[in-house]
């Protein structure tokens, strides 16, 4: 795995609409931003190029964003990459102890407006 590209984001969502909106919003402040359908494809995206931070939708297809974020969190080259989950379960979150289990860096809670990002 390579090391972090410097300003290269990735973001998860199962939503098109969404990660367009959220990607032309990370491309206005120049950031470099990959996406992916769901956790699986987060995952390979992930081994082939490690970015600066990850976005992550929750409730995905495939792999969800707690099973993707436990992966990452159980791999040596990924357990300290930075994530930021988006939800509308933040109560399940916050109440469950997932978001200190998992090492989130933040949790933003939908809706929001895409300048939270």
């Amino acid at each position: 795995m390579s090391s972090p590209a410097l300003h290269r984001l990735l973001v998860v969502d199962d939503e098109p609409d969404l990660r367009t909106l959220y990607e032309l919003t990370l491309l206005r402040e120049g950031y470099d931003v990959e996406t992916a359908p769901d956790g699986r494809a987060g995952l390979d995206a992930i081994r082939r190029e490690r970015p600066l931070l990850l976005i992550t939708d929750l409730q995905m297809p495939n792999k969800d964003g707690i099973a993707l974020c436990h992966e990452l969190r159980s791999d040596p080259a990924t357990s300290d990459l930075p994530i930021i989950m988006l939800t509308a379960k933040g109560f399940e979150i916050d109440s469950s102890g997932v978001a200190a289990l998992l090492r989130l860096s933040e949790v933003i809670f939908k809706p929001f407006s895409p300048r939270e990002l």
